[in-house]
């Protein structure tokens, strides 16, 4: 569901008494940090084996080069009701 369907279904049922925070990370990666975290997404180096892990990797290096370096970006929306 997305975020702003989400806030209105529960303001709605909450009659406005929600809190909502929202958090951002930005973090730029390394060259080794980079293979970290794109052979551990969803375990992909198990499910396409060495040799495509390779090219994959690789593929995400050249990606970073050609623009300016490796960034992760993820967004946290905590929604609740206040009591």
């Amino acid at each position: 569901m997305r975020r702003s369907r989400l806030r209105q279904l529960v303001t709605h049922v909450s009659k406005g008494l929600t809190k909502v925070e929202e958090f951002s990370e930005e973090l730029e990666l390394t060259e080794e940090t980079l293979r970290s975290m794109v052979s551990s997404l969803s375990y992909i180096g198990p499910a396409v084996g060495p040799g495509p892990l390779e090219k994959l990797l690789a593929a995400a290096e050249q990606l970073a080069q050609v623009h300016g370096g490796a960034h992760w970006k993820r967004d946290f929306i905590l929604t609740w009701l206040k009591r």
